[in-house]
């Protein structure tokens, strides 16, 4: 029992260490509790505890999801809970097989050390993308701000980070157990193997952080000699339950319109306004009663402008609707649009299996004739740069913008509209991973949310400003032009294939170890 309670406080704790709370350093010592749960249990009860830590952990850290379900999908708060609960359960059985192999494998410390870090690598990797992924808030995102820590991110990307994050409490852990002269599955901590493993962390981190500090002042001295752009951001702060009704679409085009004319009269005139995803609720381009005020407004402010609206292609007798951007030059002119590649679950499609099995469970987006259907990851030409733009949680997965990016994007766009989560913390925990995809493939980020958090991003992850939530707001600022490509830009996710290719390999390692000592006994 005592186990249990430990397991469950402890994955409460560590959300502590994530935004918008952001005790960033509990996150180097968050993980230790559940070493001591599983160094006190057997296989199948480690697995267990370790699930419960990880379901907790995620239950607290997205809970904000129920607000979804219940105001825009009007689903009860029973069958919300059940569907976080689904959620939660998915996501934390990657990290149970992640401790039960930590309890299996590593019965010595030193293999303890260093291949925990490696299992969690790999199963995070793989929750990423499988059975539709969910990389949300990784351990490494805790420390968006510590920004000459994670630099590493445009060789290792998020994946590096986490690996440093899990070795450090795996050290501490066997550091305390020392101290209070226990041991980890049998195996005594000797002071000659604290002391050398300390000093060679050490090293990592100095390395770490001189690599940090080299790799800001070079980035530093591009951003000064490459050409820039004016961009501005307008936040509509559109409230989610009047946006797609009739007689609210007017009031939102006029908002838009009027924030952005706000601009003329500024001294720097931008050179491109940037919409949140759907700021126009209806067809844009394809429905005449609106797009007319909105090409008319593009027209008089004389500027190039990226708007979020759906669209549809009629191809045959098949009717397909995206969640896009449209690039408008400023003579009104569609010069490109970007439709939405990676789509939300039950949000902008319902997974065929739900669709049979779980009727009850509509989509939750509203003013869409039918699913969104997925686009093309490609970079738009515009005339400054080529623009790599992503849609809302399409920012969670790295290979996304890594693919724009091979794709020659030198500039990225980040439209969201997390009015969806109200003024939970969703806001925040979704900003805070726009700063890894800035410095994985070292560009600026434009981002605009409808409700924000909005702001722009240097290439080294440098927040040049941000908006409140919760407020109107227009940001104008002066981004730079990139076009070098950084090592996890051009190779991806090595780093996290070697863990999962060690992983492999320990497992195989240990089945027959125990098959070879089982077939000795006899």
């Amino acid at each position: 029992m005592l186990n249990l309670i430990i397991s469950i406080l402890s994955g409460l704790a560590l959300n502590i260490a994530f935004p918008n709370i952001e005790l960033h350093w509990f996150i180097w010592i968050g993980i230790i509790p559940i070493f001591f749960v599983l160094n006190n249990s057997n296989l199948l009860s480690g697995f267990f505890l370790g699930f419960v830590y990880s379901f907790v952990h995620y239950f607290f850290l997205i809970f904000w999801v129920t607000y979804t379900f219940t105001i825009y999908g009007n689903l009860s708060w029973i069958v919300a809970i059940g569907i976080l609960s689904f959620l939660c359960f998915a996501l934390a059985i990657f990290n149970a097989i992640a401790f039960f192999l930590t309890s299996w494998i590593c019965r010595k410390p030193y293999v303890f050390l260093y291949c925990t870090p490696v299992f969690w690598v790999t199963f995070d990797y793989l929750k990423s993308f499988m059975f539709t992924g969910l990389p949300w808030e990784y351990l490494a995102y805790s420390q968006y701000t510590n920004l000459k820590l994670i630099q590493i991110a445009d060789i290792f990307g998020i994946y590096g980070v986490t690996f440093l994050i899990v070795l450090v409490n795996c050290f501490i852990y066997l550091f305390i157990i020392f101290l209070l002269k226990k041991d980890w599955k049998g195996s005594k901590i000797k002071k000659e193997f604290l002391i050398y493993n300390f000093v060679f962390i050490i090293i990592i981190f100095v390395c770490v952080f001189f690599y940090g500090n080299i790799k800001i002042s070079t980035i530093n001295i591009v951003k000064n000699e490459s050409k820039h752009v004016t961009a501005s951001i307008v936040q509509g702060n559109i409230n989610q339950k009047d946006k797609w009704k009739e007689n609210f679409q007017k009031s939102t085009v006029d908002k838009y319109l009027d924030l952005s004319l706000s601009l003329i009269n500024k001294r720097a005139k931008p050179d491109i306004i940037v919409w949140s995803e759907t700021a126009l609720p209806f067809y844009f381009l394809y429905e005449n009663k609106y797009t007319p005020t909105v090409i008319d407004g593009i027209k008089k402010i004389n500027t190039d402008f990226l708007v979020g609206s759906p669209s549809y292609s009629h191809i045959k007798d098949e009717i397909k609707y995206y969640n896009t951007a449209f690039l408008i030059d400023s003579k009104g002119n569609n010069r490109g649009k970007y439709n939405k590649v990676h789509l939300v679950p039950f949000g902008e499609y319902v997974p065929d299996f739900w669709k049979n099995f779980f009727p009850f469970l509509h989509k939750i987006v509203k003013g869409t004739l039918g699913d969104f259907s997925p686009g093309q990851p490609i970079a738009l030409d515009w005339s400054k740069c080529k623009l790599g733009i992503q849609i809302c949680f399409e920012l969670i997965y790295p290979e996304l913008y890594r693919a724009l990016v091979k794709d020659d994007a030198e500039l990225l766009i980040s439209m969201s509209n997390d009015a969806w989560f109200g003024t939970s913390k969703a806001a925040y925990q979704h900003f805070s991973m726009v700063i890894f995809r800035a410095i994985e493939n070292r560009r600026a980020i434009i981002r605009s949310g409808n409700t924000g958090i909005s702001g722009f991003i240097d290439p080294t992850g440098k927040i040049i400003k941000q908006t409140q939530v919760g407020v109107e707001a227009v940001e104008t600022e002066t981004v730079p032009i990139i076009t070098l490509k950084s090592f996890y830009t051009q190779y991806g996710d090595v780093f996290s294939i070697v863990c999962v290719i060690i992983t492999f390999f320990a497992v195989i390692i240990t089945i027959f170890q125990v098959f070879y000592l089982k077939r000795n006994s006899k």
